[in-house]
């Protein structure tokens, strides 16, 4: 049993304990409390095929596929779209949203829990991305920038999210880059 002189030690360190405790408290509150007031976006881009209820087989057309949707309670505005090859350098090609049946108004404001989607045809994707994918993702350099690119979505606030496109994207990259143009002469 201790005596009074360890009782008078052990207390000293009580104000100390409610002191850290007290702080602790304190900064976990007023993280949760700000944590309402942060935008919180998931971001997915690849390849989708639409497919038609009594289709038949192979009849679904390829996508480029992105979705974007709100993770937090603060609502948030897309106003860009835009594919970096390199993640440290503003150089990149800001993607126009395909104006579609399949796709969602852009700029778009996203509350909590909403998605907005934006698909272009595979045909369509190959022919406005061709030149860029030659002069980009060609060679050596061309390799390493294709598995460093990252889709982008900038929002009114600033804040940008991005994604690595899926594999398939990226092959389909590669394919365009090291794909000759056939001009033909008459």
């Amino acid at each position: 049993m201790p005596d009074q002189e360890t009782w008078k030690f052990i207390n000293t360190f009580a104000p100390w304990l409610s002191a850290f405790g007290t702080l602790s408290a304190v900064i976990i509150s007023l993280y949760l409390a700000r944590r309402a007031d942060r935008i919180g976006l998931e971001v997915r881009v690849g390849i989708r095929t639409l497919a038609v209820r009594g289709g038949g087989p192979n009849h679904g057309t390829e996508f480029l596929f992105v979705s974007v949707t709100n993770l937090a309670r603060r609502s948030a505005t897309l106003t860009v779209l835009h594919w970096r090859p390199v993640p440290w350098r503003k150089f990149g090609f800001g993607w126009i949203a395909p104006e579609n049946s399949f796709s969602s108004q852009f700029p778009i404001t996203l509350t909590d829990g909403q998605s907005a989607n934006y698909a272009m045809p595979m045909s369509e994707f190959r022919k406005n991305f061709s030149s860029f994918a030659r002069e980009t993702f060609s060679g050596f350099r061309g390799w390493v920038r294709l598995h460093l690119l990252r889709f982008q979505v900038f929002t009114s606030t600033g804040r940008s999210f991005s994604v690595k496109p899926e594999r398939l994207i990226l092959q389909q990259l590669r394919a365009l880059a090291v794909e000759r143009k056939i001009i033909n002469v008459a």
